[in-house]
């Protein structure tokens, strides 16, 4: 694909050029490659938003949802092309969702005391190619439940001030409060989602590896 021979190519440039070491090469591979993806994806993300006249939301959606989707993992899907698609069609959803899904204060308490619940057991969950060390799942653990917090802090801050506040207008623009912590709490929403599909990944895997334990077989 487009993307592996981009990335083939700059790290062949940066060894050439002595900017990294041949042995690191595999490593410097990986990270200009899921670089390049998540500027894609952002990019892509942008677009959808415009097309919706939702492009502030979707940046919002994007900078709450990425750092905790990297360190809580998640379903993945097996290739990479199928994971984009099924990736902007999620962020199309979680756009009108956004937009349209009127939330009462006790259905928000319920969703984030579900979602909490669902991502203090399975967080993080890691990709059948990518395993994690023991001391990896610990780590990401700790810095996924950080960016929770925050966001759980954020997105209580956002509903009081829609609900104690009159209309408020930046640049002549009427600031909808709620809808920016609905961005938060439909990404809760969806890795909770993801985090559930991973696990269920994870428990046929291990069945299958019961039942075949010879993968050549």
């Amino acid at each position: 694909m487009i993307i592996e021979n981009v990335s083939n190519r700059l790290c062949d440039h940066f060894v050439d050029n002595q900017i990294i070491e041949e042995e690191d090469r595999e490593l410097y591979y990986y990270g200009v490659h899921q670089g390049i993806v998540m500027i894609i994806n952002f990019v892509s993300m942008a677009i959808i938003g415009l097309v919706l006249n939702m492009f502030w939301e979707s940046i919002v959606f994007m900078i709450c949802f990425i750092p905790i989707r990297i360190y809580a993992g998640g379903y993945h899907a097996k290739t990479q092309l199928r994971c984009y698609f099924i990736s902007q069609g999620i962020n199309a959803l979680a756009l009108v969702a956004i937009r349209y899904l009127p939330v009462a204060w006790w259905l928000t308490l319920a969703i984030v005391v579900v979602t909490t619940v669902l991502f203090l057991i399975l967080a993080p969950s890691e990709a059948e190619n990518k395993p994690l060390e023991p001391y990896e799942v610990v780590k990401y653990k700790k810095i996924a439940l950080r960016h929770w917090i925050i966001e759980v802090v954020v997105l209580t801050a956002l509903y009081l001030t829609d609900f104690f506040l009159a209309d408020v207008y930046i640049a002549g623009r009427l600031v909808d409060f709620r809808a920016w912590g609905n961005c938060i709490l439909i990404g809760f929403i969806l890795l909770s989602i993801l985090l559930v599909m991973g696990e269920v990944s994870r428990v046929r895997r291990e069945k299958r590896k019961a039942l075949n334990p010879d993968p050549t077989l």
